[in-house]
């Protein structure tokens, strides 16, 4: 997706794992209990990265990873929504 990029230690950590969230919610022959389960780590994930304490406004990459990380958020909300 071209966030290799993003130069936070933070993100570069956390995103292979992500990716590998995000193509098991993808996979169709996920059930809906497992996508949930895959959701709520996706939210975890996403805000451990919206706490970061090394956040600097003043730092693109510190921006594109709140952008990333909120976005993430928003799609393991969405999915949780659709399972509850």
């Amino acid at each position: 997706m071209g966030y290799e990029l993003i130069k936070c230690e933070a993100f570069k950590r956390r995103d292979p794992a992500v990716k590998e969230i995000l193509f098991r919610i993808n996979s169709s022959s996920r059930g809906m209990r497992e996508k949930a389960l895959l959701a709520e780590k996706l939210r975890r994930d996403a805000e451990t990265l919206l706490g970061c304490g090394g956040h600097d406004p003043a730092v693109p990459d510190c921006g594109n990873c709140r952008e990333i990380s909120r976005r993430r958020k928003r799609l393991a909300e969405l999915i949780l929504d659709r399972t509850a």
